[in-house]
């Protein structure tokens, strides 16, 4: 088991605090594959909070959201015992190693020959040192991702931008002009159509689309769901076949 490790157990145990061991670090010691399932195992295991364990959910505004918010990071914190049991229960080679180095500790430290002051100082300072620069560097990936995340969300939503003007580009440099619903396509000529007489437009100018090879678009649609969106010049030979326009 590394020395750090052991170190720090030695000032976990010699802590005057109720829950001095710090669940993002513990997990990684007892080689869980991820903390999701650590944390699975962990709440599986009956541990009581506010006894064996404290449970807090911080805010930190590293990146703001466009929703406005900050982010949110789960804390939780053990006391030696749970930590020991967990130790147990993680079935691992480094659990068994951990759960024994406490136990060792404890021991000496009922038969007084654990010499706490035998880790000097110094040791003590690099150790705060290294686990400061390790919580550093969590909150700057965490940091880090937030706004990887932010940039992938405002790529995504340009690209679609600029998607949507080539194909308007397209549209109009096209033979087969701006795409209209019928009822758009009515509207913007001035002319009242019926359901029935809507459906039997569409029914036509999708037949139109078929025999001349033209692409027929489905759009969304408040009332209907979607409903179809067709060449200019498919509206076009529809609406003046059936004497709509002059």
């Amino acid at each position: 088991m590394d020395n750090i490790i052991k170190q720090e157990i030695l000032i976990q145990i010699e802590s005057n605090e109720q829950f001095p061991v710090d669940f993002d670090i513990y997990w990684e010691w007892l080689d869980f594959s991820s903390k999701g399932n650590a944390k699975r195992a962990f709440y599986k295991s009956g541990f009581i909070v506010e006894q064996d364990f404290h449970h807090v959910i911080q805010t930190e505004n590293v990146v703001k959201r466009t929703q406005g918010g900050g982010t949110q990071f789960e804390k939780i914190m053990l006391t030696i015992d749970c930590a020991k049991s967990f130790a147990m229960m993680a079935r691992t080679e480094k659990g068994r190693e951990i759960r024994m180095w406490y136990l060792e500790l404890e021991k000496q430290w009922r038969l007084g020959k654990l010499d706490i002051s035998s880790i000097g100082l110094e040791t003590k300072q690099q150790l705060s040192q290294l686990l400061e620069a390790q919580s550093q560097i969590k909150l700057q990936q965490r940091a880090l991702l937030a706004k990887t995340e932010h940039l992938e969300e405002s790529c995504e939503a340009h690209e679609k931008w600029l998607q949507g003007i080539d194909a308007e580009l397209d549209r109009i440099e096209s033979p087969e002009g701006h795409y209209f619903t019928v009822v758009g396509y009515a509207n913007l000529h001035k002319i009242k159509l019926g359901k029935t007489q809507a459906n039997s437009l569409g029914r036509k100018a999708s037949a139109y689309c078929r025999k001349n090879a033209m692409q027929k678009e489905e759009v969304f649609d408040s009332m209907y769901g979607t409903v179809g969106n067709y060449p200019q010049e498919a509206l076009e030979f529809v609406f003046h076949s059936e004497g709509l326009l002059t």
